[in-house]
């Protein structure tokens, strides 16, 4: 589908054409490339967004989440949004991202056919739709994170782009592709089929201008050269807004309760039950909505409390003493940046959760809990070792204002009024 929505209320038919030359200091657009696997992409990239809003950018959004489900993110996350001329969202399907099953599995076979039949076989065609968009917004510069056809058409375009991420989706197409082939899930010519589509999708990062690389990455595509990556450090992280007393307070959370926070990111969990046996004696659960049986009528007991999706997860991070749910970047930084430990269920055929972990092993704040013991509510010694690892960490919650503008600082660094090539038409 495509949609486009300017400012917060404004259609398509209202929107003006943007004619700017980026060779004018006064160009104030931005493009701004997010995947609609998950809502963990957008949360992270509204950190970004949110400072080019301050800046006084224009910032054009691509994605394949629901226009509406966009609008109700900005007004949260981004308050600067609230300009008439903030923003234009442009719902658009250009990264097939991944089909889950549930939350704790990834169907391989499904993802690459996704990405074959509605990405691979339309590769000219969304390219060369990308190109003339970008040309009639005629950006300072395009960020992605991650669809390797925005790069690819930013360069096409002669606009710089900055490819902001922990993965690309080459690297975990190809592992689900190895998963495939050593499971004899798909036969020999498919395979060969798939791995030529695998490669088309890695030569296109090379058209990124810079791989800003967010720790905790997977390796990057093997043709974008050494010198076009810079890591950056961790973050963005969103801070709490709410100190952790009152939201204990608002939840009734006893003072003396330890509080685990459980979301798995709205994504069905099939297949099992909360139980009060699951919890340590002395323990509270949060339950984040979308969690399996998290509404209140099927609760188990008064020490498990439901919260609306939508909720202000920061806030919750910080109250909580421990959090359990996936291994996802987003989770991870808000977890280790606010010093709440992570008993994370690792996900089948998911390849960026590997170099997660390590990230967050050498941190000290993970925790390993086997599908097999989550699902049979064997919870407890999992909880207490990480509730442990809680007396090391470090909060970082009054520094994280600190820490997110030293990141926006380095990244900001890497906008250029400048395409990179004169575009010609």
């Amino acid at each position: 589908s495509t949609q486009s929505t300017w400012g917060l209320l404004r259609g398509e038919d209202e929107r003006p054409t943007p004619t700017m030359d980026t060779t004018n200091r006064n160009n104030k657009h931005v493009c701004y490339y997010i995947t609609g696997h998950g809502l963990g992409h957008a949360t992270r990239s509204l950190g970004v967004i949110a400072h080019l809003f301050s800046q006084g950018f224009c910032v054009h959004i691509v994605s394949s989440i629901a226009a509406s489900k966009f609008a109700d993110l900005i007004q949260v996350e981004c308050p600067h949004a609230r300009r008439n001329d903030a923003w234009v969202y442009h719902e658009r399907l250009l990264d097939a991202g991944a089909v889950q099953t549930h939350a704790l599995k990834v169907d391989p076979v499904a993802t690459l056919v996704r990405y074959d039949q509605h990405i691979h076989a339309h590769h000219t065609a969304l390219l060369d739709g990308e190109v003339a968009f970008l040309r009639g917004v005629s950006p300072v510069v395009v960020f992605v994170d991650a669809s390797p056809l925005a790069c690819e058409a930013a360069a096409v375009a002669g606009f710089r782009s900055l490819l902001l991420t922990n993965f690309t989706w080459d690297f975990c197409y190809r592992g689900m592709l190895s998963e495939c082939v050593a499971l004899r899930q798909i036969d020999d010519e498919t395979a060969a089929r798939y791995s030529t589509m695998i490669d088309r999708c890695s030569a296109a990062y090379v058209g990124a201008s810079v791989y800003l690389q967010l720790p905790g990455s997977c390796p990057p595509p093997p043709a974008i050269a050494r010198e076009k990556i810079v890591a950056l450090p961790l973050g963005p992280a969103r801070s709490p807004r709410t100190s952790p007393v009152h939201v204990r307070a608002s939840l009734r959370v006893p003072a003396a309760a330890n509080l685990l926070l459980m979301g798995f990111g709205g994504h069905s969990t099939d297949g099992w039950h909360l139980a009060d046996s699951h919890l340590p004696a002395g323990w509270m659960c949060v339950v984040l909505g979308g969690c399996g049986n998290s509404s209140s009528a099927e609760l188990p007991s008064a020490r498990f409390v439901s919260v609306p999706f939508d909720s202000f997860v920061p806030d919750l991070i910080a109250a909580a003493d421990v959090m359990l749910g996936k291994l996802g970047y987003g989770t991870m930084t808000e977890c280790v940046m606010l010093g709440t430990p992570l008993v994370y269920v690792p996900r089948d055929s998911w390849p960026e959760e590997a170099p997660l972990e390590s990230y967050i092993t050498q941190q000290q704040a993970g925790v390993r809990m086997p599908q097999y013991a989550f699902v049979s509510g064997e919870w407890s010694a999992y909880l207490q070792q990480a509730l442990a690892l809680k007396q090391r960490m470090r909060p970082h919650s009054s520094a994280n204002e600190h820490e997110n503008g030293e990141l926006l600082t380095r990244i900001m660094a890497h906008v250029h009024p400048t395409p990179l090539a004169q575009v010609k038409d």
